[in-house]
């Protein structure tokens, strides 16, 4: 299972996703896992649920450049969610700017927020960004990006309550890292982000909680750093590369523009020396 959710903001369109694959009901490592989000151009991005081999599969055959009408993608992704038994989300970027959601057998459109996946883990996704409640009651989640936070707003929202929900030990179909993309900067492109974890300035202890276990979980967390390097626009190659400073453990996707990403790579190094450039944060 996974979940997918993308958002129209104006001309803006955001979309997230997990990288969890299941097999016979067991979650699979990191290196078995692939963004659900694919760019096809610079003006089309789709999300999928369901089999990742047999949605890739309808992913690769989709109209591309002047074939690529409105009505041909839509066409086509029904075709393959009713063969395949898959569901979409297709971001077209302007003068369209607009998004389609394709599931129970039709094409449905004009909603500002689509979702597809989990009903469960959306719940979850929907329950954060009403609540704003972290995870642990002594920590709140700091993300960050090179960009102008405003500009990034409606994707850093999106990617926020995504890594809430993958985090959760109640949902567990929605896993692994959290994938964005979108049209904020023309085309549709990789999100970059930076997360860090900082202490609240106050906080209530949980009943039964021993003071001495908080601050090792403190102490741990402000430890924590992890980040999700993207390629710079208009590269030959799309890229997207998850990070962890701590044991340098580097999770890189990469592969050829206007399709999906294949199984990444794994490198126990920097992202620089894996990428042989700076790094791109959004």
């Amino acid at each position: 299972m996974t979940l997918v959710v993308a958002k129209k903001k104006g001309e803006v369109l955001s979309l997230v996703s997990d990288t969890g694959i299941s097999l016979n009901g067991e979650q699979l490592g990191p290196d078995k896992q692939i963004p659900k989000l694919c760019i096809l151009d610079r003006n089309l991005a789709v999300g999928f649920s369901g089999s990742s081999d047999l949605a890739l599969r309808a992913i690769r055959a989709a109209p591309k450049d002047g074939a690529a009408t409105y009505r041909s993608v839509t066409s086509h992704f029904l075709e393959g969610h009713r063969q395949y038994d898959t569901d979409f989300i297709l971001a077209f970027g302007p003068p369209l700017s607009k998004l389609a959601r394709i599931s129970d057998g039709e094409v449905k459109q004009g909603h500002t927020v689509e979702w597809i996946g989990d009903q469960a883990a959306f719940a979850a996704f929907q329950e954060f960004r009403q609540t704003r409640k972290p995870r642990l009651p002594f920590m709140k989640e700091m993300l960050a990006s090179g960009q102008e936070a405003g500009a990034q707003q409606p994707t850093f929202d999106l990617i926020g309550s995504m890594r809430t929900v993958i985090e959760r030990p109640d949902v567990t179909s929605v896993f692994g890292h959290a994938v964005a993309a979108s049209n904020i900067a023309g085309p549709f492109g990789f999100r970059g982000y930076i997360v860090t974890l900082e202490e609240m300035r106050s906080f209530t202890l949980p009943p039964s909680t021993h003071p001495i276990q908080v601050m090792g979980q403190i102490v741990e967390a402000q430890r924590y750093a992890f980040s999700c390097f993207v390629n710079t626009p208009g590269d030959a190659s799309d890229a997207i590369a998850f990070h962890y400073m701590r044991g340098k453990v580097t999770y890189v996707y990469y592969g050829r523009p206007t399709g999906p990403l294949p199984l990444p790579t794994l490198s126990f190094t920097s992202w620089s020396s894996v990428n042989g450039r700076r790094p791109n944060w959004g």
